[in-house]
């Protein structure tokens, strides 16, 4: 099974994303399969384990350590994805890297490593943190359009991170249709002071 942990957004963020993702829809008819997960920011990538349990564990003890933390929305962003045979097109908002970010990608990838389980392509110092808004075989053009538009919103930028969350699909490989909000935990209070 391939498990995701991440980092859930707030709500205002979330319905934000899901209105461009209607008004895409809307556009072009092409209903995009990432829209039935929630919004949320990945950690790592995606990851294979044939032990829930000790991976739940992970999970739990890894987020434990955390206090709620703010990030802060960059921009949105269009990324050509040629690698054969996927050929698609992104549209995330990029978020800003910070230290926590950077020390919770580090330190999960150090502790999966203790697993067997070892950095993915897009992991480590060059990793993009980020929303996914749509993927799929979009229409370039037309998400191109929409780019200023989006890039000219003006939203809160600051996004306070309050809870976790563990994706789980069943299968051998990822299927965007078929993972499930397997577990979500809350991270420690935030004090600003």
């Amino acid at each position: 099974m391939y498990i995701v942990f991440a980092l859930l957004i707030n709500d205002t963020i979330h319905n934000l994303l899901r209105e461009i993702s209607l008004e895409c829809f809307n556009e072009t008819g092409n209903f995009d399969f990432n829209n039935l997960i929630l919004p949320h920011i990945s950690i790592k990538q995606s990851f294979e384990t044939h032990d829930i349990s000790k991976t739940t564990e992970l999970f739990d003890t890894f987020f434990s350590k955390y206090n709620q933390f703010e990030v802060e929305i960059d921009i949105f962003e269009i990324i050509e994805d040629n690698t054969y045979p996927i050929q698609r097109n992104i549209l995330w908002l990029k978020i800003k890297t910070n230290s926590i970010l950077t020390d919770m990608h580090n330190n999960l990838n150090q502790l999966l490593q203790d697993f067997g389980i070892f950095n993915r392509l897009y992991d480590g110092d060059d990793y993009t943190f980020h929303i996914t808004v749509l993927l799929g075989p979009m229409d370039l053009t037309k998400l191109k359009l929409k780019l200023d538009k989006l890039n000219s919103l003006s939203i809160n930028k600051t996004i306070l991170i309050k809870k976790a969350v563990m994706f789980l699909c069943p299968y051998d490989y990822i299927d965007l249709n078929r993972i499930i909000t397997y577990r979500l935990t809350n991270l420690q209070h935030f004090d600003k002071t």
